[in-house]
C-alpha cells in the first residue's frame, strides 16, 4: 500500500511541475514584441512634399531629415541632454543667445564643441536645429 501512495505523489509532482512549465512559457510567449512591426517615436517615414501610403516607410538620406527634434536628439542631446540641461556639455535651456549666434555656434563650434558646417549638416538643418534650441528651451 505505501508503494501506490508514493505513486501517486510522484505523479502529482510531475503534473505540477509540467503545469509550472507550461505556464511559464505561456508567460513568455506574452513578453515578445510583436515582431517590430510598431513604428519607433522619431522614425522619419516620408519626405517633404511626398505623400506615402499606410505602411510604406521612405528612406532618407541624412541631409534630407527636417524633424527638429530628431536632428536634435542625434547631433546635440549626448552632450547638451534631450531635455537641453547639459550632461557633458552646458546646459542650453534658457539661453541668452540669440538665434544667430546659437546658429554661429553650432556652425563653427565652441571650446570642445565640434563644428557641424562643411558637411555634418546642411545649413538649413543647423537653421532647424538653431530655432528649435530658442523654441524649445526657452
Amino acid at each position: 500500500m505505501r508503494l501506490d501512495k508514493v505513486k501517486f505523489q510522484k505523479s502529482t509532482g510531475t503534473l505540477v511541475f509540467l503545469l509550472l512549465i507550461a505556464l511559464a512559457a505561456f508567460m513568455l510567449a506574452g513578453c515578445s514584441d510583436g515582431g517590430g512591426a510598431e513604428k519607433k517615436e522619431g522614425a522619419v517615414t516620408e519626405s517633404e512634399g511626398e505623400a506615402q501610403t499606410e505602411g510604406e516607410a521612405v528612406e532618407l538620406e541624412p541631409e534630407e531629415v527636417k524633424d527638429p527634434e530628431l536632428l536634435y536628439v542625434n547631433n546635440c542631446g549626448a552632450c547638451h541632454g534631450h531635455d537641453g540641461n547639459g550632461v557633458v556639455g552646458p546646459a542650453i535651456r534658457g539661453t541668452s543667445k540669440s538665434g544667430e549666434e546659437v546658429e554661429k555656434i553650432i556652425n563653427d563650434g565652441k571650446g570642445s564643441m565640434p563644428k557641424f558646417k562643411d558637411g555634418e549638416l546642411t545649413e538649413e538643418q543647423i537653421k532647424i536645429i538653431a530655432n528649435h534650441v530658442k523654441t524649445e528651451f526657452k
